[in-house]
């Protein structure tokens, strides 16, 4: 019964026999035919890969370089704020005046790097939220003050007036967490979503 057709064994090993015997016809005669569909499905790959590439989702992965940016975008934040505050303790017209516009650069930059978007920065303020940001009311007071420094003619900025708006940028830089006080910086400085 070995080798007889009407087992399912039998059936099994007549197959072999017949493809041992005739494997290099049987290859020859579908060796064109699968070296096309071959290449008619490499093409579609790569015209479904291009197709599919501006869906694609982008992902980085960059511990070091990231965390080497974090540290370095702080200390150049904290050099330029230092520079806002000693224009400040100068207390003449013009060290107040860059005071104040130096500031609200600072604040944009914060803002462009909390990925808010917009054409100006009252475009960025405008995406905050009063109830996530305490500060935002006068923030928006600081910031129209630094406008007016900006698009007024002859506007004079008081000293009282300078410190108000830099003491509105401050809290806004200590809410969101880039401008911490010497007993929080001994404690360490907690990681931001955005530096």
């Amino acid at each position: 019964m070995e080798g007889s057709p009407h087992t399912f064994w039998g059936r099994i090993s007549d197959f072999f026999v017949f493809f041992g015997e005739h494997w290099r016809e049987i290859l020859t005669d579908t060796h064109i035919p699968f070296l096309v569909l071959s290449a008619i499905f490499f093409v579609g790959i790569v015209i479904c890969w291009k197709i599919s590439w501006k869906y694609r989702v982008h992902y980085t992965y960059q511990p070091y370089s990231l965390k080497r940016k974090k540290i370095e975008s702080v200390r150049i934040f904290e050099r330029r704020w230092k520079r806002v505050e000693k224009r400040l303790a100068q207390a003449t017209p013009d060290a107040l005046r860059v005071a104040v516009i130096d500031a609200d650069k600072i604040t944009d930059d914060t803002l462009k790097s909390m990925r808010f978007e917009g054409a100006t920065m009252a475009d960025r303020l405008a995406k905050l939220s009063r109830q996530d940001y305490s500060s935002l009311e006068g923030l928006w007071k600081a910031h129209q003050l630094r406008n007016n420094l900006a698009h007024t003619p002859g506007f004079t900025l008081s000293l009282p007036d300078a410190q108000e708006a830099i003491r509105q940028y401050e809290a806004f830089f200590r809410e969101v967490g880039v401008l911490m006080t010497e007993e929080e910086k001994e404690l360490g400085r907690p990681d931001t979503e955005f530096w």
